[in-house]
């Protein structure tokens, strides 16, 4: 867009000449040296945001993490001995049938391959 199509564009709307004048230089202005807000969001404004939502994020972390941890470890010491011994015993069956039943998943496709099945 040149001078002249910006003058033609601003004699079309009815606002005082003075205002009318500032509008037109302002545009010459940005056409001549350029639009200074096209790149709001450019990579340094956007390094900086991800470097602040980083440093926020581990900032609000530590205190958390502290937190929950204490949380737990009074959990744990309210806990029983005998039942904590019971939930250990349960997490260790659970973990050797998932232990099992991997293996014959194992079997089991060894010897679909070996027959020359194909899932």
């Amino acid at each position: 867009m040149d001078g002249y199509e910006v003058k033609r564009v601003m004699d079309q709307v009815h606002i005082p000449s003075k205002m009318q004048e500032e509008v037109i230089m302002n545009i010459q202005k940005r056409i001549e040296h350029g639009n200074k807000n096209t790149g709001v969001w450019n990579w340094k404004r956007m390094a900086t945001a991800a470097a602040a939502f980083v440093l926020a994020a581990g900032v609000v972390s530590f205190p958390v993490r502290a937190f929950v941890t204490s949380v737990v470890q009074e959990r744990m010491e309210s806990v029983p001995e005998e039942k904590m011994k019971d939930l250990n015993d349960m997490v260790q069956s659970q973990r050797s049938l998932r232990k099992k039943k991997n293996d014959l998943k194992k079997l089991y496709r060894t010897k679909m391959e070996s027959a020359g099945i194909k899932r």
